[in-house]
């Protein structure tokens, strides 16, 4: 008997500005996590939760399933796309002129430091008093991520 899906909506204001659905469906239900915080199931010859839902939406087994969202605990249907390895690498973080790119701690969450405009963000909040917690809540990052931005770690000047 397979164990059954269990998930909650999080709302995050960021899915909006990105043209998403505002809700994340986060798994409560399967907690094993691999390395890059993915959730894991062993289902129908999946490893991965969000494939397999993907798979069972779509009917497709691509060799990539993208989180829109990049919360990788998210399950949303609405939130993926598949795609090829190629193009999967062509959608990286892009490059910010003038900065390195991000400390890689194996951890994927400075993969959604995109731009100069959310790094302005971060320190705008930050400076109107907001702590790193209410700042990741806020823009959907981790606290350390915020930490890293505000001490300018994440991203260093070059």
């Amino acid at each position: 008997m397979l164990k059954p899906i269990i998930y909650k909506e999080v709302y995050y204001d960021i899915n909006e500005d990105m043209g998403l659905e505002p809700n994340c469906h986060e798994c409560t239900s399967h907690i094993a996590r691999t390395p890059m915080g993915q959730v894991r199931c062993n289902r129908d010859g999946f490893r991965l939760l969000h494939k397999w839902v993907y798979w069972k939406e779509t009917g497709e087994t691509p060799p990539v399933v993208k989180q829109l969202c990049e919360n990788n605990l998210c399950i949303n249907p609405a939130h993926m796309e598949g795609m090829t390895i190629k193009q999967a690498l062509q959608t990286c973080l892009p490059p910010i002129p003038n900065k390195r790119p991000p400390v890689m701690w194996g951890n994927t969450h400075h993969r959604q430091i995109r731009d100069t405009e959310t790094l302005d963000k971060v320190w705008a909040l930050h400076d109107s008093g907001l702590t790193p917690m209410q700042i990741g809540q806020k823009m959907a990052l981790d606290a350390d991520i915020i930490r890293a931005i505000i001490n300018r770690q994440a991203y260093r000047e070059s």
